[in-house]
């Protein structure tokens, strides 16, 4: 067995895309809900917010190399600088690599490289944006009160009155329009080539992906393919959509002032987000659609599951039955993918092979097909030659006319041509030619 081929058969990107984005937005039902599920469930969510955080401040103890850092407005500020200067290393490298005097000067190099670095700074910024706009908000949410004094509701050492804070403020305003230029950025590169991802030909949905996939190693959309390469021609700019759809759960229905109202409407977000995916349909891999939509119902699931919890309907009891159901519920949609992915690319290797397959017959049949015709010719030479007729082509000519003309003879003038019902797929084509190919012959 091929276990790194099966391994790799589990992975399918669009699948993990919607899986990735599901995980963020679950990761922050307890913070915005302002509740702590029992175990299992608390743990779970703990580890899908360290691993979609993408900070690397959390993963060490970053307070005790400076007290500082501690504080949540550095944290803010060093996560937003951090995600800078990783963008300005992918393009500060593309810039050395372009001007090495031993690299290819070639336009083809060029654009090698620069689809190279899009990529990577793509991949960056699809993966941090969520964590910065969730960190940028959170310091705007100052909604605790203690003695008077209110303070951020994710870190009680920064009161809000403070100059401190105001300087912060300012500066968190700023970083939140830069961030915001991301998804705008992703939409100026996908209009640019619009016409590309949307081929105005005639033909169904697969002939339009074919015609699309066709020019992808063009470099205005080798560049960008990150962006648009899971989704349908129709649906180019669904990444956009997507982006603000993840800032609303994790960023802005935080900011509603009561709790109950954030779990009310994280279900009706989860449900529309359901009814959305279902209808519009913009993935071109329909189990990837399918995935989409079970993840939003595990979203909207997971927010009634948080409005128990604030309402005192859930109960405190760890390992109980709902907690473990609640965590049952959120890795189904993970490994329903993942079946589902196995699936899609075994269909796709069993259609490669038949293909192969396919492919191998036609080129036996053509070498039949061939001796046979050589065989036929030296037959038509060698009655010319014994009879002195007028000669192998006039006679193969007249022989074919008169065919068609038997033919006509015997077809009602009114008759539609179809071809039979069995003939639907190449496989039907190949069979009904290995049937009737030597009752032509013998007609020849």
């Amino acid at each position: 067995v091929d276990y790194s081929e099966w391994m790799i058969g589990l992975i399918d990107w669009g699948k993990l895309r919607v899986c990735w984005a599901s995980m963020q937005i679950l990761s922050t039902v307890p913070l915005a809900l302002g509740i702590t599920f029992p175990e299992p469930a608390r743990s779970f969510f703990a580890l899908m917010d360290a691993l979609s955080a993408l900070n690397p401040l959390t993963w060490v103890s970053a307070a005790c190399v400076n007290a500082e850092f501690a504080a949540f407005d550095t944290n803010v500020i060093l996560s937003f600088a951090a995600v800078i200067v990783v963008c300005l290393l992918v393009w500060l490298v593309y810039g050395v690599r372009i001007l090495m005097p031993f690299q290819n000067t070639g336009d083809e190099h060029k654009n090698a490289l620069y689809s190279q670095h899009m990529a990577a700074f793509l991949f960056v910024t699809y993966l941090t944006y969520p964590s910065l706009v969730k960190l940028q908000f959170q310091g705007l949410d100052c909604r605790l009160e203690v003695s008077g004094v209110s303070y951020l509701r994710v870190d009680l050492g920064q009161p809000c009155n403070s100059s401190r804070y105001a300087s912060f403020v300012w500066i968190n305003v700023g970083m939140i329009a830069l961030t915001q230029t991301i998804p705008l950025f992703y939409l100026w590169r996908c209009y640019r080539v619009r016409d590309e991802l949307n081929p105005k030909i005639a033909g169904s949905l697969q002939a339009r992906l074919k015609h699309r996939r066709k020019q992808e190693h063009l470099p205005a959309l080798h560049a960008t393919n990150f962006l648009w390469r899971h989704y349908t021609c129709d649906w180019w700019m669904f990444e956009v959509v997507e982006a603000y759809r993840r800032v609303a759960f994790i960023s802005l229905l935080p900011l509603l002032t009561i709790p109950e109202n954030r779990a009310i409407t994280g279900m009706a977000l989860g449900l529309l987000s359901a009814i959305f995916y279902q209808h519009t349909q913009p993935f071109h891999v329909p189990s990837t659609n399918l995935v989409a939509v079970l993840a939003s119902y595990q979203i909207m699931i997971t927010y009634f599951a948080g409005l128990l919890v604030q309402a005192d309907l859930w109960g405190n009891e760890e390992h109980g039955s709902k907690s473990i159901g609640l965590l049952l519920v959120n890795l189904l949609v993970i490994v329903f993918s993942l079946v589902l992915s196995w699936k899609d690319n075994k269909k796709t290797r069993e259609n490669l092979a038949l293909v192969d397959n396919l492919h191998t017959q036609l080129m036996d049949t053509q070498k039949v097909q061939k001796k046979n015709f050589l065989m036929a010719w030296t037959n038509y030479e060698q009655m010319e030659r014994e009879e002195g007729s007028a000669g192998a082509s006039r006679m193969l000519l007249a022989d074919l006319a008169a065919l068609q003309q038997s033919i006509e003879s015997h077809t009602p003038a009114d008759t539609v041509l179809a071809q039979p019902s069995q003939l639907r797929d190449l496989a039907g084509l190949m069979n009904a030619m290995k049937e009737k190919e030597k009752e032509a012959h013998k007609l020849m």
